[in-house]
């Protein structure tokens, strides 16, 4: 059975606390719930759906992989939107571009793209990677962004934290009741 997979990076605690908490307060406050079906994160590279045999081998790769990377500064901040298509709005933190993190993407793209369940991502990868955590998802109506965006957008929110692992979620569809993810973690060695 296929299920979806995303290697992210998930914030460390106090900032995953505090943002838990703020996403639960702008979907309540906007009427929106999409974004709460993981928890507060930077999307590295998504694989869509791939069958059970090849999630072994995203699972070696990642091992082997991640290992020799070097931890590295995160910094990310201030309320941003977006919202030209029905499947593309919501409220978002954008990530700093660092040499590291657009290294790391890259990296995780060229060593898992192969196992890619076909669809197109070029979109979101490589020179058009825009790293986010995304606070509000697709479910907010357009009333509803226009009102976030008055409201949020000179409120500022600025996060650094080091980045030492990589998360790896396989998790079921979000139209399956109950919605399900489980997660694994791939350790940085120490510099």
């Amino acid at each position: 059975m296929s299920k979806t997979h995303v290697v992210m990076i998930i914030p460390p605690q106090p900032i995953i606390g505090e943002l838990e908490i703020l996403m639960k307060k702008l979907n309540s406050r906007f009427n929106a719930a999409k974004a709460l079906f993981y928890p507060p994160h930077i999307t590295l590279k998504s694989l869509g759906k791939i069958e059970d045999e090849n999630f072994k081998n995203v699972m070696i790769e990642l091992a082997d992989k991640v290992y020799d990377i070097d931890s590295f500064q995160l910094k990310m901040g201030n309320f941003r939107f977006f919202g030209s298509t029905p499947d593309y709005k919501g409220v978002y933190i954008p990530v700093e571009r660092s040499p590291e993190l657009l290294g790391l993407h890259n990296k995780l793209v060229k060593l898992l793209g192969k196992y890619d369940d076909g669809k197109d991502r070029s979109y979101k990868e490589m020179e058009r990677y825009n790293p986010h955590l995304t606070l509000v998802g697709t479910d907010i109506s357009d009333e509803n962004l226009e009102r976030a965006k008055k409201e949020l957008s000179n409120v500022s929110y600025n996060y650094s934290f080091p980045v030492k692992k990589v998360t790896l979620i396989r998790h079921s569809q979000e139209t399956e009741k109950p919605f399900f993810y489980h997660s694994t973690n791939f350790w940085f060695h120490e510099n």
